[in-house]
């Protein structure tokens, strides 16, 4: 993904983050950070991305969403390996 694509994938994955979580609908604010993650790893945000997985991470126990605490956990050990 090009820069300027990846910085306005960004806004609005925030911007969805931001409707979930008025919403209330914590499978997807959990699910959204996991993306925004993503994003913000591919734009060099390291500890932006660290943050907003494991935020997703807490909420994925939280919900008993075992497949997706699994991927989060992964690309976390992932993310912190040298």
């Amino acid at each position: 993904m090009a820069q300027d694509q990846t910085a306005a994938a960004v806004r609005e994955f925030r911007e969805a983050l931001d409707g979930y979580r008025r919403a209330e609908i914590p499978y997807e604010v959990a699910r959204t950070r996991a993306v925004l993650a993503q994003a913000l790893l591919r734009e060099g945000d390291r500890m932006g991305a660290v943050m907003e997985l494991q935020a997703a991470r807490g909420m994925f126990a939280r919900l008993g969403a075992s497949p997706d605490l699994r991927g989060s956990e992964r690309l976390l050990e992932e993310m912190q390996s040298p």
